[in-house]
């Protein structure tokens, strides 16, 4: 009975040891995401600024469209670290993956979405107040470019609802922000960051001294 009970025991160590080698791992992943998709921001964006060198009145209208829109999604990244009292990281030496915070499925769904996902919160760091904010800049840039509406919808599909097969209706905040770790809703935010500068520069080839797409923007697409 004893050689019995000393084997269930083991096997329970094995178990909570291998569950937390898995969990650790998978919050490794989560931080790599956030820091991968920072670096590809900086990647996009120096290519699109250096773009802008040779721009017309055109592309300074556009240029005027997607920075405030840049620093508009900036602010809700700082709105996550703040809320979640974590120092961004993304351009420190010394970095820290353990910190718990980080993969937290509860923080960024409390300052993003609120307390009833049915019911998206209407705050100005909420996740509904940024959607609607990305879906008036992609139909400004696409007006100020002379594009056809919707010819950029293949970046943000902000005006976009998602009903799954039992026929709830899931709001795009819910979507992209309910239940996800800090990291994650960090990292889906740079990616919204990366579409704006994407969708300047396909913005940008309507201008006639709109230059070829660069091979960095060709790999981020």
């Amino acid at each position: 009975m004893s050689k019995r009970f000393s084997a269930i025991k083991l096997a329970i160590s094995l178990l909570v040891a291998v569950s937390l080698c898995s969990c650790s791992h998978s919050h490794e992943m989560l931080w790599w995401n956030m820091m991968e998709s920072h670096a590809e921001f900086q990647r996009v964006n120096e290519s699109v600024l250096v773009r802008r060198i040779s721009s017309s009145r055109n592309d300074s209208m556009i240029a005027a469209l997607s920075d405030p829109a840049i620093a508009y999604l900036e602010t809700k990244e700082a709105a996550l670290f703040d809320g979640a009292k974590l120092k961004d990281p993304r351009n420190e030496e010394h970095l820290n993956p353990e910190e718990n915070k980080f993969y937290d499925p509860n923080l960024a769904s409390d300052i993003l979405i609120g307390d009833d996902p049915a019911k998206p919160a209407q705050h100005k760091n909420s996740a509904e107040a940024f959607r609607l904010f990305l879906d008036a800049h992609k139909r400004a840039l696409e007006k100020t470019s002379g594009m056809i509406e919707g010819d950029l919808d293949i970046f943000l599909f902000t005006h976009y609802e998602l009903v799954d097969p039992s026929g709830t209706l899931n709001y795009w905040a819910n979507v992209h922000f309910y239940h996800v770790p800090v990291a994650t809703a960090i990292e889906r935010l740079t990616r919204m960051k990366i579409a704006v500068r994407l969708m300047e520069h396909h913005a940008l080839q309507f201008c006639p001294t709109t230059a070829p797409l660069p091979g960095s923007l060709q790999h981020a697409l």
